[in-house]
């Protein structure tokens, strides 16, 4: 964050964190950032399953109805942040969906 907010510490060896990636570190500040790259993959799989589903290692998500869920081969492995599970935006269609798992 202080590459951005704190111009005195510029040329001090001050490491850019997650804005190299295109996210800004400060909440409600984009400072004209953009996402530096896109990850793409194809559905493998998709499956209707019933309302109570567990999803994912540990089912960190359990369907609250009956659902189609769409499998993606990718993963932590891959770069996708533990922290996106349930949360993490994709984009499926063009209709952008939330990561279920």
């Amino acid at each position: 964050a202080a590459t951005l907010t704190r111009p005195d510490t510029h040329f001090d060896l001050v490491r850019p964190g997650l804005a190299i990636y295109g996210l800004s570190p400060v909440a409600g500040e984009t400072y004209g950032l953009r996402p530096a790259m896109t990850a793409r993959a194809r559905v493998m799989l998709t499956k209707r399953v019933p309302a109570g589903t567990g999803v994912s290692y540990g089912h960190t998500y359990t369907t609250s109805s009956e659902a189609n869920l769409a499998v993606v081969p990718l993963g932590y492995a891959d770069g996708v942040p533990r922290h996106a599970s349930n949360t993490g935006p994709v984009q499926l269609g063009g209709v952008r969906r939330t990561i279920s798992g």
